[in-house]
């Protein structure tokens, strides 16, 4: 049994010594919302060096549907990852 979290740190050890296939098969779903989450990083940083950092909190606080989305992505990748072999 394999949370959605599971292999994570493994995955990013790999990304930062290049090794693309490998944190692949480690976790799929991390490699896939690293970018993602970077974005959204660096437009909170972005809006925190123009004053502005509420403007990325209201955001996404008023839009709940990212956290659904998140929280079914992870559920559905949690669920594939135990049922099928070597996803």
């Amino acid at each position: 049994w394999q949370c959605a979290g599971c292999g994570m740190l493994r995955a990013t050890h790999a990304l930062v010594h290049g090794e693309w296939l490998e944190a692949l098969r480690y976790n799929v779903l991390w490699v896939a919302a690293l970018p993602v989450i970077l974005g959204v990083w660096i437009w909170h940083s972005v809006a925190v060096f123009q004053g502005k950092p509420r403007q990325v909190w209201n955001s996404l606080k008023n839009h709940p549907c990212y956290c659904i989305a998140a929280a079914l992505i992870a559920l559905g990748y949690m669920i594939l990852r135990n049922v099928m072999v070597g996803f």
